[in-house]
């Protein structure tokens, strides 16, 4: 894999410690490139050379490799280790045949053989030293020492197996040992093997070394030994690891405590009483990290001497977060990322918090205390919990700037959408080390590769962003190289949040100054605009916000409002209320005014309205009142006569619902209230399509209903049959209310496999609503049953009720002087091969006036029709999807309809 994969290292430090040694190829990058896993520090990187022992072209190597993750901090090294026969090698090929090939993958097995002899001529040696007896034995054949074309030399196995008869075991204890310490050789860039008791060995030739203990990235002890050939000693002691309480007290700058402060102890979570006060149960020399949003963390070691604490956090308005990284990076490690920021935010004089998503799992109550957030990710995408922080975050008006590489590659790979919810981009395209410059007013001075020295130089893989045509964002950098209308960065400013998205790193910037510069110009932007808050009384309040030809609405119910980022000009705001006069005012934001507004609604004046229905000879219709997105009431009428109504200022809508008829909608808007009655002509017209069907199979288990497109193929199975219908479609437009289904002699409901379609008391409520007004309803459900064995509603309005929820039968059968008589088929689950399986029921009878319609061949009620003289009902549990004969399919929903239309049961 190409670049510095870090997340292998627990799987490397893992191997090592049970004495597996790990061997890999290089790469075949060519010079001044190496590949994960074999640049790794833990593993034996291999090079390659051909016949007359020159080094490969193609073979891969770095002179300047430095991996500094949360775990391994080392010193610049080189890769490869070592180097073997690697350009056009006779090898088996699948086939049972021979071919010859060339690449560091046909080096790897030459050392991988190595090993194996030396483990069979030294079998107490440890893995480290097996690694250790190979480079000892190496060739020389590069410049002189260890270099990117050889390693330490060209494989010799005589020449290491001379070394190996030649080192002295070295050996010793580390008093009170725990796994979380390693030994590391500084010389030879090799660690020890230590097992469970704390006691290590490792064999070494002459000379002089330094081995140090270290714990995670940090150095505990050094000693320095001089080997002269003969067995050595060691010794190392560490503190007796006691258990000990920490306690303290959280302070802001002022001495006031801080309650709910977070302190961090590993996987651990502690918190910070009323008084600031904590206490964490810990191990002497744990480190703990004490945070509150809004303030610079504190990280602490648990010492013994120190029991008590005394913290005084101090305030800043930014939080930077390195985002969990797990991809790779071809040309340097991604750890270089973090201490680029960090100085680049010391040198413009910003103080910041910092959290690691690899030490601490983010969220919103993290960032919420702060008012502007810059994340970045040195070499990968965003987490699902950074993604739901973030989108909590930018929801109550926060400012966040987002920085990395791979960021929007992810998104798209992963079908998710916060980027492009919230930034309004989108994008799989991709563009490696490329110039990027300024097209916004604010940045057009802004020019800068992306692939110079001073910086991380990691941004091979750079996002190309795409607006998406609806979006409001502002593109204000581009790559050089690229065509118009694909951009390299965009900010959005939405009056309710900022935030700045880049398609590559900002470590990637080699220049610090240009670095700088657009570092600060991001941050100053998250400080610029315009703040109101409104105060408002208790009830739900319509709030519409004008800016040029933008137009942001907002309903609440919240006594008080706030709106920031407002961009720097004049805006017109609207207050609106049912019963109430209209608020309107004016704000000018255009030097970041910020204001507080207090609205006082007064009562308005009644407008008469006269609604008069056109061409309706329904005995009955039903009326409602909309203000802006709320149903006021519903009224049954007489069409034939004319409905008044005293109406206050507002928009409204109203609707007309009559059976058998269109419904009608009329708006209006009142302004002021006049003298005259204002006139509402609705003309009605007749429905000629009396069947609506109800597609709610996508919003249960959506997954297995567009695998199995049930509601598709469903409706097809429909007009196949003859039957013309009106669709509605509960994806895209909601589960229909009262007055949709209410003009319709027939509805059918496709549940699918959706076990609430029947369940909650909003479709409940209107299901029933509609029956009771002479609606004729049937369902077909492969599910819902299964949360309805004991609903009351279902057998009130369906006359049955659940017996048993899996029977285990499949064979349908019709009755005798029925509709159904001599239909007989099977049911069929396209998904039981998977292990997901149907749960077909048993019914039985809650009303007398409920038929059976199927029943299984054991005679046991499968479905049932119900005619209680005002609706008639329909319960078929099963879909159309489960009956295989196409002709059976048509059969039974013909057999439907007309049984709802007539009534007519036996025969």
């Amino acid at each position: 894999m190409p670049g510095f994969v870090d997340f292998w290292t627990p799987v490397f430090v893992n191997a090592l410690n049970h004495n597996i040694l790990i061997v890999s190829s290089s790469g075949n990058e060519g010079n001044g490139i190496t590949n994960s896993p074999g640049n790794h520090p833990l593993v034996v990187g291999v090079g390659s050379y051909g016949f007359n022992r020159k080094p490969s072209s193609f073979s891969a190597g770095d002179s300047n490799i430095q991996w500094n993750s949360s775990t391994i901090a080392t010193a610049p090294y080189i890769k490869p280790d070592i180097s073997a026969p690697g350009s056009m090698v006779y090898s088996c090929v699948p086939g049972n045949s021979y071919e010859y090939y060339s690449g560091t993958s046909m080096s790897a097995p030459h050392i991988t053989g190595a090993v194996a002899i030396l483990k069979q001529a030294f079998p107490k040696a440890t893995a480290w030293d097996l690694r250790n007896f190979l480079l000892w034995g190496g060739d020389d054949l590069g410049k002189q020492g260890w270099d990117t074309r050889y390693g330490q030399g060209a494989l010799n196995i005589e020449k290491s197996l001379h070394a190996a008869r030649n080192a002295a075991l070295i050996h010793g204890t580390i008093q009170h040992y725990s796994d979380e310490y390693s030994l590391w050789i500084q010389e030879l860039q090799s660690g020890i093997y230590i097992n469970a008791d704390g006691h290590f060995s490792c064999h070494l030739i002459p000379g002089k070394y330094t081995i140090q203990l270290r714990t995670g990235r940090d150095i505990v002890q050094t000693q320095s030994i001089s080997v002269t050939g003969q067995k050595e000693i060691l010794g190392f002691s560490l503190p007796n690891p006691a258990q000990m309480t920490l306690e303290g007290i959280v302070l802001d700058p002022n001495g006031k405590a801080i309650s709910e402060a977070k302190i961090v102890y590993g996987n651990a979570v502690f918190h910070s009483d009323e008084k600031g006060h904590f206490t964490v149960p810990l191990q002497q020399g744990d480190d703990i990290i004490i945070r509150k949003s809004g303030y610079i963390e504190e990280r602490i070691q648990a010492k013994m001497e120190t029991s008590w604490l005394n913290i005084r956090l101090e305030k800043t308005p930014l939080l930077l977060v390195e985002g969990k990284s797990p991809y790779s990076t071809t040309i340097n490690p991604p750890q270089q990322a973090l201490p680029i920021y960090m100085n680049t935010l010391q040198s413009i004089g910003q103080s910041y918090a910092l959290i690691r998503c690899t030490e601490e799992t983010l969220s919103y109550e993290d960032l919420k205390g702060f008012s502007k957030v810059l994340l970045f990710y040195a070499s990968g995408g965003m987490q699902s919990n950074e993604m739901q922080a973030c989108s909590t975050y930018l929801d109550n008006g926060g400012n966040l700037i987002i920085s990395g590489r791979m960021v929007m590659l992810l998104e798209q790979f992963y079908r998710t959408n916060f980027l492009l919810q919230y930034a309004g981009i989108y994008s799989k395209k991709m563009i490696a080390f490329p110039s990027v410059e300024g097209i916004h007013p604010s940045y057009e001075d802004i020019l800068f590769p992306l692939s110079g020295s001073g910086g991380a130089n990691n941004q091979e893989i750079c996002d190309v962003l795409i607006k998406d045509v609806n979006a409001n964002c502002i593109p204000f950098l581009k790559y050089s190289s690229i065509a118009d209308k694909e951009y390299a960065a965009v900010m959005s400013n939405t009056s309710e949040y900022k935030l700045a998205f880049l398609g590559f790193g900002l470590e990637g910037i080699g220049l610090e100054s240009s670095r700088r510069e657009l570092l600060q110009r991001l941050l100053d932007w998250t400080d610029q605009g315009g703040k109101i808050k409104m105060n408002l009384p208790p009830g739900k309040t319509y709030i519409t916000m004008r800016r040029n030809h933008e137009i942001l609405e907002k309903v609440t119910e919240e006594t008080s409002v706030s709106f920031q980022n407002l961009f720097m000009d004049t805006y017109t705001f609207e207050l609106e209320r049912y019963g109430k006069k209209k608020i309107l005012f004016e704000c000018d934001f255009t030097k970041g005014n910020s204001y507080i507004a207090n609205a006082y609604f007064s009562d308005s004046g009644l407008q008469r309205v006269e609604i008069r229905p056109q061409n309706c000879s329904a005995s009955e219709a039903y009326f409602m009142v909309y203000y802006k997105d709320t149903l006021l009431y519903t009224k049954k009428y007489d069409p034939s006569t004319t409905i008044i109504e005293d109406l206050p200022q507002g928009d409204y809508l109203f609707c007309l619902s009559a059976k058998g008829y269109k419904n009608q909608y009329y708006k209006l808007s009142i302004q002021a209230c006049e003298s005259e009655p204002r006139i509402a002509l609705m003309e009605m017209q007749k429905l000629t399509i009396p069947v609506l069907v109800v597609d709610d199979s996508p919003t249960g288990w959506s997954l297995l209903d567009h695998y199995l497109r049930i509601g598709e193929y469903t409706t097809r199975w429909i007009e196949t049959s003859g039957i013309a219908f009106q669709h509605w479609s509960v994806e895209e437009k909601g589960f229909p209310a009262f007055h949709d289904v209410y003009p319709y002699e027939i509805v059918i409901h496709i549940a699918g496999r959706n076990p609430y379609a029947l369940y909650t008391p909003d479709r409940q409520k209107t299901i029933g609503e509609y029956l009771d007004t002479r609606g004729n309803y049937v369902i077909l459900s492969n599910s819902a049953h299964t949360v309805l064995d004991e609903s009351e509603w279902f057998a009130n309005y369906f006359g049955i009720q659940t017996k048993h929820v899996n029977i285990r039968e499949k064979t349908l059968v019709g009755l005798q002087n029925t509709p159904t008589e001599s239909m007989y088929f099977d049911l069929y689950n396209s998904l039981e091969q998977d292990g997901l399986y149907i749960t077909f029921p048993e019914f039985e009878p809650t009303n007398p006036n409920t038929k059976p319609l199927f029943q299984y061949a054991s005679q046991k009620l499968c479905s049932s029709y119900f005619d209680n003289g005002v609706y008639r009902a329909i319960y078929l549990p099963f879909g159309l999807d489960n009956i295989t004969n196409t002709d059976v399919r048509i059969k039974v929903v013909q057999l439907a309809k007309k049984l709802l239309e007539t009534g007519e049961y036996s025969q």
